[in-house]
């Protein structure tokens, strides 16, 4: 009798062991552990430089009451605080953290359910950590809509109404997207409508799409506190920022030409993959599946490609190797798992070889991802913990940057526009910041951009103070990518000098103050005709006076559009006898370059904006000699 009762006991116990068992090993659980052990290391404490500064400017934007598209233009939108979690300000952060542990734990579980269906569980597991661990995975949202759009297009979708997600999900999550940052919403925007035109009952989604996408864009936008009337300047604006980007950003930071080679073979099998998968569905879903994983693709070798090197080039690999395990979830079991197999793997390694040394074992160990989770963790649980981390910043931000006292009482609390980019520096010290439209000067990058600054600066909006800092470029104040600070948004730096005075300089700091117009009328000096390659005299200006030039010929036209479009623009150069060579923006080239000034023109040493040098050459780099035309203006300063 009592082995019987023992032996029913253990018939109990099983089904309920079976059941912890498949619990353990389900993909939302796993998919938990394996977002927790691969949490992005990504300091939470404000910090300077160009990107802490421009992440400074995003918070910094709502507590100024800033109007985006008229009064703020950047890659980011009113909610593109979301995508870094920094604690400037606490309750925003709040969102922001939030809003990334649930991308993070999304793209995790989809990303495992599409493994578990082409590799066995434990091989499963570790493809995703590994390629989780490796990067911050900057483009998570982006790769979270290809996933489900693909899916969606397979022959037999999970049956959770996937449809109604695509469309209804997707609209909503493009729209969120658009606000956060403009190249990420275009990028899911396109991925969702080519599902949606892939699957049944296009003609009826489609125009729900669109209601859905538009919906929910006006009322994020509402509620991110922006007026209505700002939507037109904003996508007008957000659409200069994103077609001049390759021209004008294009450089290798950290590059290998095998690299290149490396990643369009890895497309090229990602669209054969897609192609085979998709060989026993209907020609529109068909199509559909290798368009999405082209467009893909495309996005994400242009993200990685464009500025080659650091973070940029290994997320496209760890993009490009995800996407391989989507495409093969839709494949037959034994070929799905030679293709997870055959893809993932060279491209996890090509990963971790063009990852920066320094941080690769970093990475790859799970304790220090979760340290950083608990930090996290600890601030979203504690005011206090969030208070202390502020304190702490700013303290440290003040003893890096060493505002003069002089400056800091002058500027009092006048508004402020910090050049060329520190914008870290108003957020540590509580500055009244007022900055130009586009809020960083080397994003002013094409005409329209350039000139929406100098209409800023001349204008009666104008900012009352400009707080410039000296970069690590010697004989001027620091600009990225090699570029010649003072050429940086020309036209906006001609408006500066006509129209702000020097009130306060030291060897790291300038403070400028408005004053009304300083300059005369411009004269026709001349033109010179000639080619790239070629020295070309500059003349002296005239007494009082700034010479400056525009340059026609250096833009991105005729083939190299396509060149541009698909992957960037050839580098411009400038060269001064003695100087070495700096980086050129094409297209703002003709907006005005100073090029020399005359005694007390120019703005105090070493915040110059002239190089006064008296001759200069361009180059095209791979073009050879190309016709250009120099036209020199002088232009009188008080």
């Amino acid at each position: 009798m009592a082995t019987a009762d023992a032996e029913i006991d253990r018939a109990n116990r099983l089904p309920r062991l079976d059941r912890f068992v498949d619990a353990l090993t389900s993909t939302g659980f796993l998919g938990i552990v394996i977002a927790a052990v691969t949490w992005p290391i990504f300091s939470i404490a404000p910090g300077s430089g160009p990107d802490a500064s421009w992440q400074a400017g995003l918070y910094l934007a709502h507590s100024e009451g800033l109007r985006f598209g008229t009064e703020f233009v950047f890659t980011y939108g009113p909610l593109g605080f979301l995508q870094v979690p920094v604690l400037y300000e606490q309750g925003l952060w709040v969102l922001a953290f939030l809003f990334q542990l649930s991308t993070h734990i999304a793209v995790v579980i989809v990303l495992l359910w599409a493994a578990r269906r082409a590799l066995p569980l434990s091989l499963a597991a570790i493809a995703c950590y590994v390629l989780l661990v490796i990067g911050g995975l900057q483009a998570a949202a982006v790769l979270l809509a290809f996933a489900v759009c693909f899916v969606a297009l397979g022959e037999a979708p999970p049956r959770w109404g996937l449809q109604r997600v695509v469309v209804f999900g997707g609209g909503t999550f493009a729209a969120l997207e658009l606000l956060v940052k403009a190249n990420y919403g275009v990028a899911i925007l396109g991925l969702v409508t080519l599902t949606v035109l892939g699957l049944p009952a296009r003609r009826r989604n489609l125009p729900l799409l669109a209601i859905t996408t538009i919906g929910a864009f006006v009322v994020c936008w509402a509620a991110s506190g922006q007026a209505i009337a700002d939507i037109p300047a904003f996508f007008s604006h957000s659409e200069q920022i994103v077609s001049g980007y390759s021209a004008a950003m294009a450089t290798d930071i950290v590059a290998q030409p095998w690299e290149r080679v490396a990643a369009v073979l890895a497309v090229a099998a990602l669209i054969a993959g897609a192609a085979i998968a998709a060989r026993p569905d209907p020609p529109a879903r068909r199509l559909a599946s290798v368009a999405i994983v082209a467009f893909f693709s495309f996005m994400a070798f242009k993200q990685g490609f464009v500025r080659q090197g650091l973070g940029n080039t290994p997320e496209f690999f760890v993009l490009a190797a995800a996407a391989g395990i989507v495409v093969s979830s839709r494949l037959p079991l034994r070929w799905g798992r030679a293709a997870a197999l055959g893809l993932v793997a060279p491209l996890t390694a090509l990963a971790l070889v063009v990852l920066p040394s320094p941080s690769i074992w970093q990475s790859l160990k799970p304790a220090a991802h979760v340290e950083y989770l608990r930090e996290d963790l600890d601030a979203l649980a504690s005011a206090d913990v969030r208070t202390r981390t502020i304190a702490e910043a700013r303290h440290g931000l003040r003893s890096s940057y060493g505002l003069p006292q002089a400056i800091r009482a002058a500027l009092g609390d006048r508004p402020v526009h910090i050049d060329p980019w520190e914008i870290s520096v108003a957020w540590a010290y509580g500055l009244n910041w007022h900055p130009l439209p586009v809020i960083q000067s080397y994003s002013a990058y094409t005409p329209q951009l350039d000139r929406l600054n100098a209409r800023a600066l001349s204008g009666p909006d104008a900012p009352a103070m400009i707080l410039r800092r000296r970069g690590a470029v010697s004989g001027s104040i620091g600009s990225i990518d090699e570029r010649f600070p003072g050429w940086e948004s020309p036209a906006a730096m001609r408006a500066m000098l006509c129209h702000y005075r020097a009130i306060r300089t030291s060897a790291r700091w300038q403070l400028l103050e408005r004053a009304g117009s300083r300059c005369g009328p411009t004269t026709p000096i001349g033109v010179v005709r000639a080619t790239t390659d070629e020295w070309i005299r500059i003349p002296p200006p005239p007494p009082r006076s700034v010479l400056f030039a525009r340059v026609a010929g250096l833009g991105v036209t005729g083939l190299e559009t396509a060149r541009n479009l698909l992957y960037r623009a050839r580098d411009r150069t400038v060269a001064f006898p003695g100087q070495g060579a700096w980086r050129l923006v094409p297209a703002t080239t003709g907006d005005g370059l100073i090029l020399r000034a005359a005694r007390g023109a120019d703005l105090p040493r070493p915040f110059g904006l002239a190089p006064d040098s008296s001759a200069l050459r361009f180059q095209i780099a791979g073009r050879g000699s190309h016709p250009i035309s120099v036209r020199f203006f002088a232009q009188t300063v008080r």
